[in-house]
């Protein structure tokens, strides 16, 4: 989860934190994780779904994190090392990037999620660009956010409203990055949760 989103409106309710375990479980569900894929949680922030994701794989696979913000790398580097006697630590990558271009190539990932961190992203074309680039076909794109002010139920905890982006707009985004058909999911009281397969 971003730093900049900690704060809560005032009067907003419960804490991101609070919320992080149940948002992270639906999207465990949703993602269909297996032994042997090849994940990536772009925009990782301080890792908290990235090392869920590991967990259950069992570190059976290959993990890739990576984030163009700068001062995310120092809190993933912290969680990072409460893993680093399991015998699946040497499969995770951090992965340098910068906004909109991430150094792998093409058709790389199985699995690919970006979770709470869209509305916070510069150039959100060019993020779902590259995640359609970075997927290998069939691969399974897992878009995830806050609620934004024309979605329902009315938003209530995250970030500033003017800041979010609501899920029409995000499907209407990732339509224009060639992601379709799109699968929106219930189950997700203050996230609206989308995904799409590669073609």
């Amino acid at each position: 989860m971003p730093d900049s989103d900690k704060a809560l409106q005032a009067g907003a309710g419960p804490a991101p934190e609070e919320l992080a375990a149940p948002h992270a479980d639906g999207l465990l569900r949703v993602l269909r994780l297996k032994p042997g894929l090849r994940f990536m949680e772009l925009a990782c922030g301080g890792g908290g779904l990235f090392f869920r994701a590991f967990e259950a794989m069992d570190g059976r696979g290959v993990f890739f994190a990576a984030d163009a913000r700068r001062g995310m790398l120092p809190g993933f580097s912290l969680r990072l090392r409460a893993f680093q006697d399991h015998p699946g630590f040497a499969a995770i990558r951090w992965v340098q990037s910068r906004p909109g271009r991430v150094s792998m190539p093409d058709a790389s990932l199985d699995r690919l999620v970006v979770a709470q961190g869209y509305h916070a992203v510069e150039d959100r074309p060019a993020l779902l660009r590259e995640a359609a680039r970075l997927l290998c076909p069939g691969g399974l794109f897992c878009l995830s956010d806050w609620r934004g002010a024309g979605d329902d139920p009315t938003p209530e905890p995250g970030p500033p409203l003017q800041r979010r982006v609501g899920e029409r707009q995000a499907v209407e985004e990732m339509r224009q990055a060639g992601f379709s058909p799109l699968v929106s999911h219930a189950g997700f009281p203050h996230h609206w949760c989308l995904t799409a397969r590669k073609g």
